[in-house]
Parts: structure tokens; sequence; C-alpha cells
């Protein structure tokens, strides 16, 4: 058993301990075996992020429990992790007011942070898409040549909807997608071998390999034995009662099983093997029981659950209920908030959007998606992008190199894809021109 988060190997100093996944997560419980055990109550994840500070970041519905159990156990609610944070500070990007109060009530100081304002907006959805693809096609780069890997956020979402603005007849810079297509081949040729025989070296594990399929995919990558490799190793984190499951814990893009199984579903049917048709039929329809019984939560995960119901084959009849709760949950001024009644962002406004067309069949013109966009039109920043708090502990060390917002820049990098993919489906397709 490993309790304890260590900074003294790359694996303690990016993955903590088995304390610090049952703050993320939520359970009070084990923590509490743990503790027995000898883990610390000091544990700490990459750049200090204490156990309550985790905690509070925590998507799930058991957060207030865990911070209580934490609080209870005398842990210091004003320690800074190494960016100054605090974990009333982290809390308030969640944005639950039953946290915050338990913070304060243990003497938690408050501190007010200001989200960046947008000036004007945009007047149409043209003049948005124009300003923000500059942005979003080389915002995967110099990542990559940091840490020679491919992102969910920076590169895969953004080759998406760099595809789809050139279908909508925008200029995009095809040498650069060409670019980002090479960058996500050169990440995962050398885990071919390893997925083949069921591992996967790749932080992120399915998450981050469906999402690169995707925006491979979207580049126009051909099936071969990559794919193929991919598709193999999500395969074998199917749980038998047909969801697919990953152990990474990133919200909102990568904490959720409704994810794991939305991208996994999506690249099966975008790189399908064919000699093991009858095997992924059987597990789509696995999948689909599991995903009509499962209760959504987040946007995230209610997003992704029509996304791979979708995917999965099911009628619109079956689909429906589905689609009827993801646009209650708009908010009157048009948005979508991550989570039940705290603030709106263009994350999961622009995703539940996408998410309502593209698997829910929603016309573009219906008067829940044309809110949505006109909350999406006032809301977009000056520089281009749309702003999205970020509220994952950090894996990878942060460099600031690729997009807007600073320390929330990888989050803000995918709002803006999702955001613009919403805009650009209200437009018709035509030839696009390339610089």
């Amino acid at each position: 058993m490993r309790p304890n988060g260590t900074l003294s190997t790359t694996v303690g100093a990016s993955s903590g301990g088995v304390l610090n996944d049952t703050a993320k997560r939520a359970m009070p419980d084990l923590s509490q075996f743990l503790l027995d055990h000898g883990a610390s109550l000091e544990s700490r994840d990459r750049e200090g992020f204490t156990l309550l500070m985790q905690a509070v970041l925590s998507m799930e519905t058991s957060r207030d429990r865990m911070v209580e159990w934490l609080l209870a156990k005398g842990v210091d609610p004003n320690a800074k992790n190494d960016r100054g944070d605090t974990a009333y500070q982290l809390a308030t990007r969640v944005g639950i007011p039953s946290t915050l109060n338990l913070l304060v009530k243990a003497g938690a100081k408050e501190v007010k942070e200001e989200w960046p304002k947008p000036a004007e907006g945009a007047l149409s959805v043209e003049e948005a898409v124009k300003k923000v693809i500059p942005l979003i096609e080389v915002s995967g780069e110099p990542g990559w040549k940091a840490r020679h890997c491919v992102s969910c956020h920076s590169n895969s979402l953004p080759a998406m909807t760099v595809a789809l603005a050139a279908k909508k007849g925008f200029a995009v810079n095809e040498e650069q997608a060409k670019k980002e297509l090479g960058f996500a081949v050169a990440t995962d040729e050398p885990v071919l071998e390893p997925n083949r025989l069921g591992s996967s070296p790749i932080g992120g594990g399915s998450d981050t390999l469906g999402y690169t399929l995707m925006g491979m995919a979207a580049a126009g990558a051909p099936a071969d034995a990559l794919t193929d490799a991919h598709i193999h190793y999500m395969s074998l984190n199917q749980y038998p009662d047909g969801a697919f499951r990953n152990s990474s814990y990133r919200p909102p893009t990568e904490y959720a099983p409704f994810t794991t199984t939305a991208v996994a579903l999506r690249s099966i049917k975008l790189y399908p093997i064919p000699g093991r048709r009858e095997e992924f039929k059987e597990r789509v329809d696995r999948a689909k029981r599991w995903l009509l019984s499962a209760k959504a939560f987040s946007t995230e995960e209610r997003s992704m659950q029509l996304n791979a119901l979708a995917d999965a084959g099911a009628s619109q009849s079956e689909r429906a209920p589905f689609v009827t709760a993801l646009k209650a949950a708009q908010n009157q001024d048009g948005s979508w908030s991550q989570l039940p009644n705290v603030r709106a962002d263009a994350y999961a406004t622009g995703e539940a959007l996408y998410t309502l067309h593209i698997s829910g069949g929603v016309p573009t013109n219906d008067s829940v998606y044309q809110k949505g966009v006109q909350w999406l039109l006032r809301n977009q920043l000056a520089n281009g992008s749309w702003f999205a708090p970020t509220r994952a502990v950090p894996v990878q060390p942060h460099t600031f190199e690729s997009f807007p917002n600073g320390w929330h820049q990888f989050v803000s990098d995918a709002a803006s894809c999702w955001a613009t993919m919403a805009l650009l489906f209200t437009l018709p397709d035509k030839p696009h021109s390339s610089n």
C-alpha cells in the first residue's frame, strides 16, 4: 500500500498517494481507514495542494462529508499551495455554498477571486469565430514541445474545432493542423506495443486516448495499427456493468465514467476493428444498458451520457428524457453551470449546446439553443477566448505557453473549443480557404 504522497519520485510528485485519491473522490470512510494504517494528513499533491484543497475541488456529492472529516482532524483551512491558493479560494471556483460555509466556520479567511469580465462580447457568430480560431489552432504546439505529449484541452478539442471551422468556410492554418496530427502520432506511437499488451504509459489513459482519436479523426487520419492498439486498450477498461472507467481525476474533462464511456464509444465508432465486429457490438450494447440506468449529476456527466447514448445507437425516444434533462438544466440567462445552482461557465455552456445538437438532435434554431448562443456571444473575452475556472489538481507542471487566462488556460482552451463548435453549428457548410 502507498498511503502517503511523496515528492522524492516522479510518481509521487505527480500522483501523490492513496489518501490524496480518496480526498479527490470524497471518500471519508476509506480516508479514515488509511489514516488508521499510517497515512499522513500532511500528504500533498503536485504544487503543494493539501488534502483539504483536493477535497473542496471534488465533483462528488459527498464532497462536504470529506471536507468535514478533514476539518474535524484539525487540518489548517488557511494553508497555501505553491501558487498561493487557499482551500477557500479553490472552493469558490466550484461554488458550492455549503462547502464555503464549512470552511468559514473552521476559520478560513474569505478570499474573493475575480473572473475576467467580457467587455462587449461579440456581435455575431462570424465575428466570434474569427477572433478565437487563431488562438485555438496554435494552442497545442507549445505544450507538445514542452512535454512531448498531446492533451484533450490543447490538442484534440482544438483539432475538432479547427476541422469544423474549415467545414464552415473559415480560413484555417492547414499546415498547423497537419503539425497537430503529427504531434498526436508522435506522442502515441511509443505506446502502440504497451497498448496491445493492455497498458498505457500515457497520462489520462482511456480519456486521453479517446480524445486523441477524436482529434485524429477530425484531421482525417485513417485507421491503422496505432488506432487499433488504442481501441484494444480502451476495450480492456470496460467493466462488467458496461461502463468504461479510468483512474484519473481532473475535472471537468476527466473524472467521470460517463466521459470515459463517451470517448471510448465515439472512438470505437470512428475507428472500428472489422475482425472484432461481434465483440464490439456486445460491448456497445452493454454500455448502452449501463448508460440508460446511470444517474448523472454535473453538466459534464449529463452531456457525456447523452453523447455516449447516441454513439451506442440509442433511439431518439430512448434519448429523449436525457435531452429534456439537459435542456432543463439551462439557466435563465441561457448558460449552463457545471453543478446545479453554481456560477455558469463557457465550458459547461458550450459542451451542453454541442451535445444537444450532435447527440440530442436539437436544431440550432431551437429557443434553448439560441439562448445559449446569445450567452456565449455576450461572454467572449476581448482576447477572443472564453474563460472557465480551473478545478483540477495539477498533474503536469504548468507553463504559461499557449492560451490566455493564466493558471486557467488549459480548461479555458477546452471551454473555448466547446463554445466555438456550438457557435459553428449555427452556420451552413461552405468551401473554406487556408492561410
